[in-house]
């Protein structure tokens, strides 16, 4: 009997939380975890910009790379624009030691920069049209970058008045929360002099 008292003595003096005290913590709980997927949020989204950003630089350099390349090859540089505000195309043709002339052309489709290699051999060169004759050998294209702005001022090909080319070239990457990220590149490239 003595141990029953004791018992129901202990289970008197024993309390649990109160309604109050569990609706506290479970609020205190809320605010942290509140606050946690908020900074988890953030920091998904700064890393979806980033990712958007440096995705748009290599678009960029990628671009500037293969015109560098062709450019420092080139002798002949067309640059043609239909209407003042487009982005145009511009040629670049060279012949190498082998008797091979390459022609390139860069053009902008469906915001796309694209690079059309055509290949010839020296006797398709028919002098008394000078023409080249003859399909040529070989024809590659390539995509260079994608997203790229077209028209001018964001992306163009110009020639300066003492053969330097000039390109202008902006590459835009659409982030599913902050809106646009947007590289704008300009470099000059001196062709090998012989026009």
């Amino acid at each position: 009997m003595r141990h029953v008292k004791n018992i129901s003595s202990c289970v008197r003096s024993q309390r649990g939380y109160t309604l109050i005290e569990i609706l506290v913590v479970v609020a205190i709980t809320g605010a942290i975890s509140g606050v946690i997927s908020m900074v988890i949020l953030s920091m998904m989204d700064v890393v979806t910009q980033s990712r958007s950003h440096i995705d748009a630089i290599a678009q960029a350099q990628n671009a500037e790379r293969w015109m560098e390349r062709d450019g420092k090859m080139c002798q002949i540089v067309e640059v043609e624009r239909k209407q003042p505000n487009q982005s145009g195309t511009m040629q670049m043709v060279w012949s190498d030691w082998g008797g091979t002339r390459t022609e390139v052309i860069y053009f902008l489709q469906d915001n796309q920069l694209r690079r059309r290699e055509s290949t010839f051999s020296v006797d398709t060169y028919n002098p008394f049209t000078q023409q080249w004759d003859g399909a040529p050998i070989e024809i590659f294209e390539t995509l260079i970058a994608v997203d790229v702005v077209s028209g001018s001022p964001q992306t163009s090909f110009s020639l300066t008045t003492e053969r330097v080319i000039q390109i202008d070239i902006t590459v835009e990457n659409q982030t599913s929360t902050r809106g646009v990220t947007q590289e704008k590149r300009h470099f000059e490239i001196n062709p090998r002099a012989i026009w």
